[in-house]
């Protein structure tokens, strides 16, 4: 029982060989209500590929789409305690895995709420007599216009401004499940691996408003009628490669492989330097300034802000474990240990400027601006069956 008196909630996770994606994992210990999870982990998942047709397809997946959020991670190095764990073959029909009779079985007489899938290949799901749990899956991409895969690689094809995602009761027909949850993040045109890496990081911000309407039995009224997109071909990847590369704000290789890591340097300001720094940005080249390097457990620092009530530079902090932002407290001394003081996150939120000033010390820090997030988390309105 929870502290309100409510049940702790009985999770089942259906993987693959041990192992779930980096996003999946944070998913997990973002789940509230559940200290514990049981594992059916699918030892025969094979994925066939085509070389000839979608080799430059798989180069590019080997840039972008394999990143630090789609890397496989054991499951058990989550938060959540493994209550049971259970191997076990698929069968197969035609390209869709199906649930062998002893494992929908034991997922029905356990008194699951949700089953979680976040590994096997298309799956063949039992009816509701045979199995009344829902089991969700994530989606990443609008089912009203980008069903099928690769995540995002469509709609950066096609220029569009935001890539969808949905958790989904999922049924037999492909990315056309009821929906239970959806949110949109923002496309950079000119990096593939960029916009995947906004994707993943924001998913586990759905999965519990997914769980709640999955249990309340409350769907989105959202269509789920678009095209059913299948991986692109040699010369799709090539053209999509040229217009990446056409992009002002960068290359196709830049764009593809590459991710953004701001820093925040400080630098020394003469007194005669302030008007000019003041009225017209003139600020120091950064090869003058010295490099704030982050907080051990931090991947880097962008938007610094100064704070006069602490005393300290505000900067946004990306957690090297968890790709989540928090806003830190930065001293402006160094600690005996020569690091960088660094405070626990002080707001809930997104604070950036791109000239911060500190005008009684004489010092300038300045630091470049990260791209703004365009996030959107859907509640769910009338009830759809």
């Amino acid at each position: 029982m929870q502290a309100d008196g409510s049940a702790r909630l009985k999770l089942a996770v259906i993987i693959d060989g041990g192992a779930v994606q980096r996003f999946a994992l944070d998913a997990l210990d973002a789940i509230e209500g559940a200290d514990e999870i049981t594992v059916f982990s699918c030892t025969n998942t094979r994925m066939s590929r085509q070389a000839l047709r979608h080799g430059a397809y798989y180069a590019l997946n080997l840039l972008s789409v394999r990143n630090r959020l789609t890397r496989s991670v054991p499951v058990e190095s989550g938060t959540k305690r493994i209550a049971r764990r259970i191997e076990f073959e698929s069968g197969y029909d035609g390209a869709w895995q199906v649930l062998p009779p002893a494992i929908v079985d034991e997922l029905n007489k356990c008194g699951f709420d949700v089953i979680l899938k976040f590994g096997m290949g298309l799956l063949r799901v039992p009816s509701e007599a045979e199995l009344p749990v829902p089991i969700l899956s994530y989606h990443h991409g609008d089912p009203d216009k980008y069903r099928g895969r690769p995540a995002g690689f469509w709609e950066m094809v096609e220029g569009a401004p935001v890539v969808g995602q949905v958790v989904q009761v999922i049924g037999n027909r492909l990315d056309a499940g009821r929906i239970v949850a959806y949110a949109e993040t923002k496309t950079f045109p000119w990096s593939y691996r960029a916009t995947l890496l906004e994707a993943f990081r924001h998913s586990p911000l759905i999965i519990n408003q997914a769980i709640r309407n999955a249990i309340a039995r409350n769907y989105l009224p959202k269509p789920c009628m678009g095209r059913n997109w299948r991986l692109p071909s040699n010369a799709a990847v090539l053209g999509f490669g040229a217009r990446m590369g056409s992009h002002p704000r960068g290359g196709f290789a830049y764009g593809a492989a590459l991710e953004k890591a701001w820093s925040v340097s400080r630098a020394p300001v003469a007194g005669d330097a302030l008007p000019k720094l003041v009225t017209g940005g003139d600020f120091p080249h950064r090869r003058n300034g010295a490099r704030w390097e982050p907080t051990a457990g931090y991947s880097f620092y962008a938007d610094p802000f100064y704070s006069r009530d602490l005393k300290a530079v505000l900067v946004e902090a990306l957690d090297a474990r968890s790709s989540r932002g928090a806003i830190l407290a930065v001293s402006r001394h160094r600690t005996p240990s020569g690091d960088r003081g660094a405070r626990p996150p002080v707001l809930p939120l997104h604070c950036g400027h791109r000239r911060p000033r500190d005008h009684p010390s004489g010092k300038a820090r300045a630091g470049r601006p990260r791209a703004s997030i365009r996030w959107k988390a859907r509640n769910c309105g009338s009830t759809a069956s």
